[in-house]
């Protein structure tokens, strides 16, 4: 449609040209209403791309820290995902330091406050890395966990999935530090 008005505006004219000004208008009017079109199109394919991105990040995120939860599971990898790993010596087989899923938790939680799902698995890993574990618990408090927790709670006072993973989390937490107050203090927390 724009070529052929860019045709008929270059043959169109009369003796005094009045014609081709008044078709050029019309061609640069039809123009911006095309662009603004093309431009309203354009912002609305972002916004949707952005928001399904945004939708995935999210789901991904849930899955994640429920495979962290679920991980955590097993004494010794529950231990390297809250505390990390140290840098491998000579004499074992695995090079380089794993670093600590704690802090990414915690910002996923505080990321995603209004999402449920990320507060019960946030919530179930925390509670899953402080049990059997004084270390861990400390660690957790140490990295404002137990405030997580809290806000966690808070946000879903009538989801009781999240108010039992809270619950299950703050238990192991008191109970792991309370009742291992001497080991505690002789542990030293790396941060």
């Amino acid at each position: 449609g724009l070529e052929k008005m860019l045709d008929k505006s270059s043959i169109n004219t009369d003796s005094t040209g009045s014609d081709d000004n008044d078709n050029h208008d019309m061609c640069n009017n039809n123009n911006e209403n095309s662009t603004t079109t093309v431009q309203s199109k354009d912002t609305k394919n972002n916004n949707s791309t952005e928001s399904k991105i945004k939708s995935q990040k999210k789901q991904l995120t849930a899955a994640v820290i429920g495979l962290i939860r679920n991980l955590c599971g097993n004494d010794e990898i529950k231990t390297t995902l809250c505390l990390g790993s140290a840098p491998a010596t000579n004499n074992e087989s695995t090079s380089g330091s794993l670093p600590s899923a704690l802090p990414s938790i915690l910002k996923a939680m505080h990321e995603y406050k209004n999402n449920a799902t990320i507060q019960e698995h946030g919530c179930g890993s925390l509670a899953a890395m402080a049990l059997r574990k004084p270390s861990n618990a400390a660690r957790i408090v140490h990295d404002n966990g137990a405030s997580a927790i809290l806000t966690a709670m808070k946000l879903f006072p009538n989801n009781v999935l999240v108010q039992r993973q809270g619950a299950l989390a703050i238990r192991n937490i008191v109970s792991r530090l309370v009742a291992n107050t001497s080991s505690f203090e002789s542990e030293r927390i790396t941060t």
